[in-house]
C-alpha cells in the first residue's frame, strides 16, 4: 500500500477535479439526481485498474499479455451477449444521446440515468489516462484539460453554469500546479542527490491559503464587461463570411459558395455537372420541430445550360423578413404558421425554409434575404435553432387551384418571366414534342402541370444507380429517351424545362424534403437522404405566386416502403408509380423484422470493437518503439557513461546473466560467459569507476558501437523471432 500512500495527494486532487468537471457539466446540461456515490466507485475502479498495471504487473510483457486477454475476452463476450452490447451501447449511450440532445433543445432537464453508460466509460478511461501522465510529472495537463472543456462549454452558450464554477475551477488549478511542480522540482533535487525533509502538509496548506485568497480576488473583478476582441475571437470560432454584410444588397462569390448545395450532402455539383453516381450518408444535418413536413429550400437556380443550373438572382436584403407578403393579400390571409429548426452537423450560411416564408428569427448574426426567390442566408454558419413563419403551401396551393380553374390561362410577361421561361439550344426537337402531346387540349396551366408530373411519374423509375451523363447530351433529353430512370435532381430538372417548354415559369431548388413521420419527442430528423431538388413553378403571374411541383420521392421515403411493402408490391410515393426494382432492393424485402435492423447494429459494434482493439495494439507498438528510440538517443547523447552501464546490466539480464548484489562490478565483468564479452564491456566498466569514483566523464568509449554490440550479441543467444517479439513487441 506505499504506493497509495505516497500518491494520496495526487489521487485526491485527481479525483476533485474531475468531480468540478462533472458538476459543472451537472449544472450546464441541468441533470437530476446526480449520483455523486456512483462516479466516486467508477475513479476507484479506474484506480485499482491502474494500481494492478504498475505494481502487480511489473514487466512490459505481463501487461501487454493481461492486456491482451481482456481484449479477446471482451471481443468474445460481445459476439456471444450481442442484447447486452446493443442494450449497452445503443440503446444506453446512442440513444440517450438523443434524448439528451432533445431535452436540452427543448429547455428540459436530464435524469442521471441518461449520462450513466456514457460516464461508466468516460470516467475511468479519463482517470487512467490522468494517472499516467501524473505518473510521468504531466499532472498540470489536467488543467488544461479544464479550461478546454469549460471554453467548450462556454460557447455552447452555457455562460451561467461555467460562472458557477470560476471559483473552484481557479482554487483548484492552483493547488494541482503547484503540487505538481512542487513534486517535479524535489524529484529534481533527489536525483541531483540533495535530500529534503520539507512536510508535504504544510505545502499544501500555504497553497490551498494563496488559492483561496487568489480567487477570493476574482470574485470581487468586474465581470459584466466584454472583451475588447470577445467579438471577434468568437467570429473566428467558426468561419468567416466572406461577404461585407454593411455592403447591403452586395454578393461575393463567397457568399454564393456557401449557400447549401445538394453536393453537400453527397451529391453531384448541379453548377457543374447534374446526375451521375452518388453517394449518400444518413448523417443527421438538423431537427425540425413543425406540426407536419414540408419542402425545406436551400438554394434556388434559374438559368439551365443543358448540363448544370446557374443562379443570377444575386441580390440580397440585410433583413429578416421577406417581401413576399407584399401584394399577395389575396392569399396570405389563410394558413400562416410558424417552425423551429436545429441545426446539427451542417456548417453552412444557408438557413432552410418552406415557401412563402416571410419571417426569420434568430439570435446571433445578420439575417439575409433575396424577395425573388425566398432564399435566406446567414452571415455565419448558421449553430443556434431559428424560428420560421410562413404561409401554409397547401392553403396557398388551393386558392391558386380555384383562381386558375376560374380564371384560366396566365400571361406570363416581363424581365422578371424571361429567365424562368429560359431554355437553352441544347434542348432537343423531341423533347419538346414529347411535351407538346403530353399538354395537348389541357385547359389551363394547373392541368399542364399535373400531366407533366404524372407522365414523369408513371414513365420513370427513382433509382440512385444511373450511368454518367455523356458530355456533349442535354441532360433532359437523356434522362427522358436513353436513361429513363434517375433520382430527384433527374425528375426536377426535367419537370422545370418541360414546364418552361409549355411557357409556364418555373425553377430549379435544392433543400431538403422532411420524412413523413416525425419521432417519438415530436421532432422530424432531417439527414442526407433526406437531401431533394424539386420544381418551383410560378402559376398566378399577377401576384408572383409560387407553388410546388415535385414528382420524385426520397431515399427516405423509398426505405420506408420497402419496409412496408415487403413483398416487393409498389405504392404510389408523391405520384411515383414505378419505383426501379434495383432500388427497391436496396433494402431487405423479405421477412423485414425489427430484429434483422437489430442485427445490423450488431455488426456494427462489433467491427468497431475489433477495429478499436486493433488501433489499441497499434497505438501500443507505436508508443512502445518510439520510447525504444527516445532510451537510446537519450543513452547515447548522455554526458555520463552510467546510463549506459545500467542499460547493459538490464538487457543482459534478459538472457540469464544477471550480477548478484555481492560482487562488483569488475568481478562481475570478469566472470561473464564469454571473452568476447568480457572485452567489450571492461573498457565500459572502466569509464564507470572513472566517472563515479573519480569524476571524470571524458571517455573514448564508443557509446553506439557498446549499444549495437549489446543488441547483437542478446539477439544471437536466442531466436530471432523470439528476439523481435520480446524487444518491440512485448
Amino acid at each position: 500500500m506505499n504506493w497509495f500512500k505516497n500518491k494520496k495527494l495526487h489521487i485526491l486532487f485527481i479525483y476533485l477535479n474531475m468531480l468540478f468537471i462533472l458538476g459543472v457539466m451537472r449544472v450546464c446540461y441541468d441533470i437530476q439526481d446526480f449520483n455523486y456515490a456512483l462516479v466516486t466507485f467508477w475513479f476507484f475502479i479506474a484506480l485499482i485498474i491502474y494500481w494492478f498495471y504498475q505494481i502487480i504487473l511489473l514487466k512490459p510483457k505481463h501487461k501487454f499479455i493481461f492486456t491482451l486477454i481482456v481484449i479477446i475476452a471482451l471481443s468474445a463476450y460481445s459476439f456471444y451477449s450481442k442484447d447486452f452490447i446493443n442494450n449497452f451501447f445503443v440503446k444506453g449511450i446512442i440513444e440517450n444521446i438523443d434524448v439528451i440532445n432533445t431535452n436540452l433543445v427543448k429547455g428540459r432537464n436530464n435524469s442521471f440515468y441518461l449520462f450513466e453508460n456514457i460516464f461508466m466509460i468516460m470516467i475511468p478511461i479519463i482517470s487512467i489516462l490522468t494517472l499516467f501522465l501524473d505518473s510521468k510529472g504531466l499532472l498540470n495537463i489536467i488543467v488544461f484539460i479544464n479550461i478546454s472543456i469549460l471554453v467548450f462549454l462556454w460557447y455552447l452558450g452555457y455562460t451561467d453554469g461555467v460562472k458557477q464554477g470560476l471559483t473552484k475551477f481557479v482554487v483548484l488549478s492552483i493547488i494541482t500546479y503547484a503540487l505538481n511542480d512542487n513534486d517535479n522540482y524535489l524529484k529534481k533535487l533527489s536525483k541531483s542527490g540533495i535530500k529534503l525533509s520539507i512536510e508535504n502538509g504544510s505545502i499544501i496548506s500555504q497553497i490551498i491559503v494563496i488559492a483561496i485568497i487568489i480567487s477570493g480576488i476574482i470574485l470581487f473583478l468586474p465581470q459584466e464587461y466584454e472583451g475588447k476582441y470577445g467579438k471577434l475571437i468568437t467570429d473566428k470560432f467558426t468561419n468567416r463570411f466572406s461577404v461585407n454584410p454593411n455592403e447591403q444588397g452586395s454578393t461575393s462569390k463567397g457568399k454564393n459558395s456557401n449557400q447549401y448545395k445538394l453536393s453537400f450532402s453527397g451529391y453531384s455539383d448541379s453548377e457543374k455537372k447534374l446526375g451521375g453516381k452518388i453517394t449518400l450518408s444518413s448523417a443527421t444535418a438538423f431537427r425540425v420541430d413543425s406540426t407536419e413536413a414540408y419542402h425545406l429550400k436551400g438554394s434556388v437556380k434559374d438559368i439551365y445550360t443543358g448540363n448544370s443550373w446557374r443562379n443570377t438572382a444575386v441580390t440580397y436584403e440585410n433583413s429578416n423578413i421577406s417581401n413576399i407578403i407584399r401584394n399577395r393579400g389575396e392569399y396570405m390571409r389563410v394558413g400562416k404558421k410558424s417552425m423551429y429548426i436545429h441545426p446539427d452537423k451542417l456548417n453552412i450560411y444557408t438557413m432552410f425554409v418552406p415557401i412563402n416564408a416571410f419571417s426569420i428569427s434568430l439570435q446571433g448574426g445578420n439575417v439575409y434575404n433575396n424577395s425573388e426567390n425566398g432564399v435566406y442566408l446567414n452571415d455565419k454558419p448558421v449553430e443556434n435553432p431559428y424560428q420560421i413563419e410562413f404561409y401554409d403551401e397547401k392553403s396557398i396551393d388551393l386558392a391558386i387551384n380555384q383562381q386558375i380553374i376560374t380564371r384560366g390561362r396566365n400571361k406570363y410577361t416581363g424581365a422578371f418571366y424571361s429567365k424562368y421561361t429560359q431554355i437553352p439550344d441544347s434542348v432537343t426537337d423531341r423533347t419538346k414534342e414529347l411535351v407538346y402531346k403530353i399538354v395537348d387540349g389541357a385547359q389551363n396551366d394547373l392541368e399542364k402541370v399535373e400531366r407533366i408530373k404524372n407522365y414523369l411519374s408513371k414513365n420513370y423509375s427513382y433509382s440512385l444507380e444511373v450511368s454518367n451523363v455523356p458530355t456533349d447530351a442535354d441532360f433532359v433529353d437523356y434522362f427522358l429517351f436513353n436513361e429513363k430512370k434517375g433520382y430527384c435532381v433527374y425528375f426536377a430538372t426535367a419537370t422545370t424545362i418541360m414546364l418552361r417548354i409549355t411557357g409556364i415559369p418555373a425553377r430549379y431548388v435544392e433543400g431538403f424534403k422532411m420524412p413523413p413521420k416525425a419521432e417519438a419527442d415530436g421532432f422530424y430528423t432531417v439527414t442526407n437522404e433526406d437531401a431533394h431538388a424539386w420544381t418551383e413553378v410560378c402559376l398566378d403571374s399577377d401576384q408572383e405566386v409560387w407553388s410546388i411541383a415535385d414528382c420524385s420521392p426520397t431515399p427516405t421515403e423509398i426505405r420506408e416502403q420497402s419496409i412496408q411493402n415487403p413483398s416487393g408490391e409498389s405504392t404510389i410515393i408523391n405520384d411515383n408509380e414505378n419505383i426501379d426494382p434495383k432500388q427497391k432492393n436496396r433494402k431487405p424485402q423479405e421477412e423485414e423484422t425489427s430484429n434483422q435492423e437489430t442485427n445490423k447494429t450488431y455488426i456494427d459494434i462489433q467491427s468497431i470493437l475489433i477495429y478499436g482493439a486493433i488501433l489499441l495494439i497499434i497505438l501500443y507498438l507505436i508508443i512502445r518503439n518510439g520510447i525504444l528510440i527516445l532510451q537510446k538517443n537519450k543513452i547515447i547523447k548522455s554526458n555520463s557513461i552510467i546510463p549506459l552501464y545500467k542499460y547493459a546490466l538490464r538487457r543482459l539480464k534478459t538472457v540469464g546473466i544477471v550480477k548478484s548484489s555481492f560482487e562488483t562490478d569488475m568481478e562481475f565483468i570478469a566472470n561473464l560467459p564469454t571473452e568476447e564479452l568480457r572485452k567489450e564491456l571492461k573498457p565500459l566498466v572502466n569509464q564507470v569507476y572513472r566517472e563515479y569514483y573519480g569524476g571524470y566523464k571524458d571517455s573514448d568509449v564508443d557509446k553506439a558501437y557498446i549499444y549495437k554490440y549489446l543488441e547483437g550479441y542478446i539477439k544471437g543467444t536466442k531466436n530471432t523471432f523470439v528476439y523481435y517479439l520480446r524487444r518491440y513487441i512485448i
